[in-house]
């Protein structure tokens, strides 16, 4: 569990540091977090089905401790706007414009590195979805084939159809 920054600002707490650290975390946290989901449209594309039950949980406790972040990252927020005069829900671009010039770099990599994989665990679960559909999809149409045969019907050629029509199985 993460331990967000002290809300009152003394005896060396620097909200800056709090915040860029915030922001560490939460990249890794994201990084982590990209590496699951991947893992988990390889198994969806590779039907293995077994697997994705323990993939999907692996994004789920990945998901907890993003939240948990985010909220310690708002708290540093907070409290790192407050010590230069900036309203509370100062954005972090106004807080790295605001940042002493030894925190500025970081924080505006920071920044840009977070926005870049936000936008990655967009894709990538944009992406997964369409997947996953395209397998409901084919699961459904083998058991349609499959519940079309009579009780004489040829099962394995019903088998030998579905993965013809999708070759990369």
């Amino acid at each position: 569990m993460v331990s967000p920054p002290q809300d009152s600002v003394g005896d060396g707490y620097d909200p800056f540091v709090a915040l860029t650290t915030m922001l560490h975390q939460e990249v890794a946290i994201l990084d982590d977090l990209i590496f699951r989901l991947v893992k988990a449209e390889l198994l969806i594309e590779a039907r293995e089905a077994r697997f994705l039950g323990l993939a999907i949980d692996e994004i789920d406790d990945r998901a907890a401790e993003l939240g948990e972040i985010e909220l310690a990252r708002a708290l540093a927020a907070r409290d790192a706007a407050e010590s230069v005069g900036l309203d509370p829900d100062a954005s972090l671009g106004d807080l790295v414009a605001h940042a002493e010039p030894a925190l500025r770099g970081v924080l505006g990599d920071l920044h840009g590195r977070l926005r870049s994989l936000s936008e990655e665990v967009e894709s990538i679960t944009d992406n997964g979805a369409m997947t996953l559909r395209a397998r409901i999809d084919e699961a459904r149409a083998t058991v349609t084939a499959t519940e079309r045969l009579d009780i004489d019907g040829d099962y394995a050629a019903v088998i030998s159809r579905s993965l013809s029509r999708n070759p990369g199985r």
